[in-house]
């Protein structure tokens, strides 16, 4: 049970570190996203730069669990400083009916192969 705990807090605080160096990095090159895109683009792109920062303390090495822990405590504590959390208030436009029901069908024919293919 211990130790699923631990999985836990590694996973909400690397989505939160992620998701944290996202904001700030688009905050400071003042990008601007629509509601939609923004946490989802900010989330892949803090994913590389975490990625990146884990390879650089794997070549110094200084990848250690206070290290990692220091940087997501210290990348999330910026993101909040900054305000990087608050959504944009513009929401994207909703999807024009064609394309619902385009998109609709496809993955219906999509799932109806998978469901023919490993079963219910």
């Amino acid at each position: 049970m211990k130790a699923a705990l631990y999985i836990l807090f590694g996973a909400f605080l690397t989505s939160a570190t992620s998701l944290a160096l996202g904001l700030i990095l688009f905050r400071g090159l003042r990008i601007r996203l629509k509601r939609g895109e923004e946490l989802l683009l900010a989330f892949v792109t803090g994913s590389a730069l975490l990625s990146a920062i884990v390879f650089v303390l794997c070549c110094v090495h200084l990848a250690h669990k206070g290290i990692f822990l220091s940087i997501a405590v210290s990348a999330v504590a910026w993101a909040i400083r900054m305000g990087a959390f608050r959504p944009p208030v513009e929401a994207l436009p909703p999807i024009p009916r064609k394309w619902r029901w385009v998109v609709g069908v496809v993955f219906g024919v999509f799932r109806t192969l998978l469901l023919q293919r490993y079963g219910a």
